[in-house]
Protein backbone atom coordinates (compact mmCIF):
# COMPACT_ATOMS: atom_id res chain seq x y z
CA UNK A 1 0.00 0.00 0.00
CA UNK A 2 2.58 2.18 0.45
CA UNK A 3 5.47 1.15 -2.02
CA UNK A 4 3.61 1.04 -5.12
CA UNK A 5 2.04 4.73 -4.93
CA UNK A 6 5.35 5.84 -4.00
CA UNK A 7 6.70 4.08 -6.88
CA UNK A 8 4.19 5.43 -9.72
CA UNK A 9 4.81 9.19 -8.61
CA UNK A 10 8.48 8.38 -8.55
CA UNK A 11 7.79 7.60 -12.09
CA UNK A 12 5.35 10.18 -12.98
CA UNK A 13 8.21 12.69 -11.37
CA UNK A 14 10.83 11.54 -13.67
CA UNK A 15 8.99 11.08 -17.07
CA UNK A 16 7.30 13.72 -19.69
CA UNK A 17 3.03 13.29 -20.18
CA UNK A 18 3.40 11.89 -23.44
CA UNK A 19 5.67 8.73 -22.38
CA UNK A 20 3.93 8.28 -19.27
CA UNK A 21 1.76 5.32 -19.83
CA UNK A 22 4.68 3.32 -21.64
CA UNK A 23 6.77 4.25 -18.30
CA UNK A 24 4.17 3.21 -16.59
CA UNK A 25 3.62 -0.09 -18.07
CA UNK A 26 7.12 -0.91 -18.02
CA UNK A 27 7.24 -0.58 -13.93
CA UNK A 28 4.30 -2.97 -14.02
CA UNK A 29 5.93 -5.22 -16.43
CA UNK A 30 8.76 -5.50 -13.49
CA UNK A 31 7.02 -5.67 -10.60
CA UNK A 32 4.90 -8.63 -12.67
CA UNK A 33 8.46 -10.22 -12.74
CA UNK A 34 8.24 -10.26 -9.04
CA UNK A 35 5.21 -12.47 -9.56
CA UNK A 36 6.99 -14.75 -11.56
CA UNK A 37 9.98 -15.37 -9.58
CA UNK A 38 8.11 -14.98 -5.86
CA UNK A 39 5.67 -17.88 -5.91
CA UNK A 40 8.26 -20.11 -7.98
CA UNK A 41 10.75 -19.73 -4.61
CA UNK A 42 8.00 -19.84 -2.32
CA UNK A 43 6.86 -22.87 -3.35
CA UNK A 44 10.26 -24.56 -3.53
CA UNK A 45 10.67 -23.19 -0.15
CA UNK A 46 7.82 -23.91 1.39
CA UNK A 47 8.63 -28.12 0.61
CA UNK A 48 10.78 -28.06 3.05
CA UNK A 49 9.33 -25.81 5.18
CA UNK A 50 6.13 -23.61 5.09
CA UNK A 51 7.78 -20.87 7.47
CA UNK A 52 10.61 -20.61 5.00
CA UNK A 53 9.16 -17.77 2.40
CA UNK A 54 8.19 -16.11 4.86
CA UNK A 55 11.85 -15.20 6.20
CA UNK A 56 12.94 -15.12 2.22
CA UNK A 57 10.29 -12.43 1.79
CA UNK A 58 11.49 -10.08 4.86
CA UNK A 59 14.87 -10.92 4.52
CA UNK A 60 14.57 -9.60 0.41
CA UNK A 61 12.52 -6.98 1.79
CA UNK A 62 15.43 -5.35 3.50
CA UNK A 63 18.23 -6.04 1.18
CA UNK A 64 15.59 -3.91 -1.48
CA UNK A 65 15.44 -1.16 1.28
CA UNK A 66 18.63 -0.95 1.71
CA UNK A 67 19.82 -0.28 -1.80
CA UNK A 68 16.89 2.12 -2.36
CA UNK A 69 18.31 3.92 0.47
CA UNK A 70 22.46 4.32 -0.91
CA UNK A 71 21.50 4.12 -4.96
CA UNK A 72 17.22 5.70 -5.68
CA UNK A 73 18.05 9.72 -5.97
CA UNK A 74 15.13 11.67 -4.86
CA UNK A 75 13.10 12.57 -7.56
CA UNK A 76 12.14 16.25 -6.77
CA UNK A 77 14.38 18.89 -5.69
CA UNK A 78 14.09 20.10 -2.17
CA UNK A 79 12.67 23.41 -3.13
CA UNK A 80 10.50 21.69 -5.11
CA UNK A 81 9.65 19.18 -1.91
CA UNK A 82 9.42 22.16 -0.13
CA UNK A 83 6.65 24.11 -2.35
CA UNK A 84 4.71 20.99 -2.20
CA UNK A 85 4.85 20.65 1.92
CA UNK A 86 3.36 24.40 1.71
CA UNK A 87 1.00 23.71 -0.38
CA UNK A 88 -0.57 20.43 1.63
CA UNK A 89 -3.55 20.49 3.64
CA UNK A 90 -2.84 21.54 7.44
CA UNK A 91 -5.64 20.55 8.99
CA UNK A 92 -7.32 16.88 8.54
CA UNK A 93 -10.81 18.56 7.30
CA UNK A 94 -8.53 20.42 4.58
CA UNK A 95 -7.35 17.34 2.96
CA UNK A 96 -10.81 15.74 3.94
CA UNK A 97 -12.22 18.50 1.43
CA UNK A 98 -9.61 17.89 -1.05
CA UNK A 99 -10.42 14.30 -1.14
CA UNK A 100 -14.40 14.90 -1.89
CA UNK A 101 -12.92 17.45 -4.66
CA UNK A 102 -11.07 14.65 -6.15
CA UNK A 103 -14.14 12.58 -6.14
CA UNK A 104 -15.95 15.43 -7.76
CA UNK A 105 -13.70 15.37 -10.46
CA UNK A 106 -14.09 13.90 -13.94
CA UNK A 107 -11.05 11.48 -12.65
CA UNK A 108 -12.82 9.86 -9.84
CA UNK A 109 -14.32 7.15 -12.63
CA UNK A 110 -10.77 5.90 -13.17
CA UNK A 111 -10.40 5.60 -9.44
CA UNK A 112 -14.01 3.70 -9.05
CA UNK A 113 -12.47 1.26 -12.30
CA UNK A 114 -9.12 0.77 -10.72
CA UNK A 115 -11.06 0.43 -6.87
CA UNK A 116 -13.11 -1.89 -8.04
CA UNK A 117 -10.16 -3.88 -10.35
CA UNK A 118 -8.31 -4.48 -7.72
CA UNK A 119 -11.39 -6.23 -5.84
CA UNK A 120 -11.79 -8.47 -8.19
CA UNK A 121 -7.43 -9.67 -7.99
CA UNK A 122 -7.31 -9.26 -4.25
CA UNK A 123 -10.35 -12.17 -4.73
CA UNK A 124 -8.62 -13.96 -7.11
CA UNK A 125 -5.42 -14.02 -5.31
CA UNK A 126 -7.23 -14.87 -1.67
CA UNK A 127 -9.36 -17.86 -3.20
CA UNK A 128 -7.20 -19.21 -6.25
CA UNK A 129 -5.02 -21.52 -3.86
CA UNK A 130 -8.17 -22.52 -1.98
CA UNK A 131 -9.76 -23.31 -5.19
CA UNK A 132 -7.15 -25.39 -6.79
CA UNK A 133 -6.87 -27.27 -3.21
CA UNK A 134 -10.61 -28.11 -3.59
CA UNK A 135 -11.23 -28.95 -7.00
CA UNK A 136 -8.09 -30.65 -7.87
CA UNK A 137 -5.93 -31.33 -4.84
CA UNK A 138 -3.36 -29.67 -5.50
CA UNK A 139 -0.68 -28.08 -2.90
CA UNK A 140 1.81 -25.33 -3.24
CA UNK A 141 3.96 -26.80 -5.66
CA UNK A 142 1.00 -26.34 -8.33
CA UNK A 143 -0.21 -23.15 -6.92
CA UNK A 144 3.22 -21.55 -7.66
CA UNK A 145 3.47 -21.97 -11.46
CA UNK A 146 0.17 -20.19 -11.69
CA UNK A 147 1.17 -17.25 -10.55
CA UNK A 148 4.31 -17.46 -12.73
CA UNK A 149 2.40 -18.14 -15.75
CA UNK A 150 -0.40 -14.91 -15.00
CA UNK A 151 2.51 -12.94 -13.94
CA UNK A 152 4.61 -13.77 -17.21
CA UNK A 153 1.54 -12.69 -19.31
CA UNK A 154 0.67 -10.22 -17.05
CA UNK A 155 4.74 -8.69 -17.52
CA UNK A 156 4.48 -9.26 -21.18
CA UNK A 157 1.22 -7.77 -21.63
CA UNK A 158 2.61 -4.62 -20.22
CA UNK A 159 5.47 -4.69 -21.65
CA UNK A 160 5.05 -5.22 -25.36
CA UNK A 161 1.19 -4.12 -25.48
CA UNK A 162 -0.18 -1.52 -23.43
CA UNK A 163 1.70 1.57 -25.20
CA UNK A 164 1.32 -0.03 -28.87
CA UNK A 165 -2.55 -0.45 -27.51
CA UNK A 166 -2.96 2.89 -25.86
CA UNK A 167 -1.18 4.57 -29.31
CA UNK A 168 -3.76 2.91 -31.39
CA UNK A 169 -6.96 3.14 -29.58
CA UNK A 170 -7.04 5.32 -26.54
CA UNK A 171 -6.62 4.89 -22.72
CA UNK A 172 -9.91 4.02 -22.39
CA UNK A 173 -10.78 1.86 -24.73
CA UNK A 174 -7.53 -0.12 -23.96
CA UNK A 175 -9.24 -0.21 -20.14
CA UNK A 176 -12.63 -1.28 -21.68
CA UNK A 177 -10.42 -3.90 -23.81
CA UNK A 178 -9.01 -4.91 -20.39
CA UNK A 179 -11.95 -5.68 -18.55
CA UNK A 180 -13.77 -7.53 -21.10
CA UNK A 181 -10.06 -9.72 -21.01
CA UNK A 182 -10.41 -9.87 -17.39
CA UNK A 183 -14.21 -10.96 -17.11
CA UNK A 184 -14.23 -13.44 -19.45
CA UNK A 185 -10.90 -14.68 -17.76
CA UNK A 186 -12.36 -15.38 -14.22
CA UNK A 187 -15.32 -17.55 -16.07
CA UNK A 188 -12.85 -19.47 -17.97
CA UNK A 189 -11.10 -20.42 -15.49
CA UNK A 190 -13.73 -22.61 -13.75
CA UNK A 191 -14.23 -24.23 -17.27
CA UNK A 192 -10.47 -25.61 -16.59
CA UNK A 193 -9.91 -29.39 -15.33
CA UNK A 194 -6.60 -30.27 -15.06
CA UNK A 195 -3.41 -28.63 -14.29
CA UNK A 196 -2.67 -27.46 -17.78
CA UNK A 197 -5.66 -26.49 -18.90
CA UNK A 198 -5.72 -24.15 -15.40
CA UNK A 199 -2.62 -22.65 -16.08
CA UNK A 200 -4.02 -21.89 -19.85
CA UNK A 201 -7.34 -20.47 -19.17
CA UNK A 202 -5.45 -17.95 -16.39
CA UNK A 203 -4.09 -16.28 -19.40
CA UNK A 204 -7.15 -13.91 -20.91
CA UNK A 205 -7.17 -12.80 -17.38
CA UNK A 206 -3.51 -12.63 -16.81
CA UNK A 207 -3.64 -10.48 -20.27
CA UNK A 208 -7.27 -8.54 -18.92
CA UNK A 209 -5.48 -7.11 -15.88
CA UNK A 210 -2.07 -6.35 -17.69
CA UNK A 211 -4.36 -3.92 -19.24
CA UNK A 212 -5.98 -2.18 -16.92
CA UNK A 213 -3.24 -2.34 -14.44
Amino acid sequence: AAVIPAAMAYVSDLTRPELRARWMGLMAAAMSLGFIFGPALGGIAGESNLALPFFIGAASTFVVAFLAYLFLPESRTKTERERHRQAAPSRHYEAFARLFTILRSPQSSAMLVGFLSNISMTIIFATIALYAEAKFGFDQTQVGPFFVVFAGFGALGQGLLVNPLITRLGERAVIGLGLISGAVGFLLLLLSYDFVSWLLLSIPLSLGTALVG
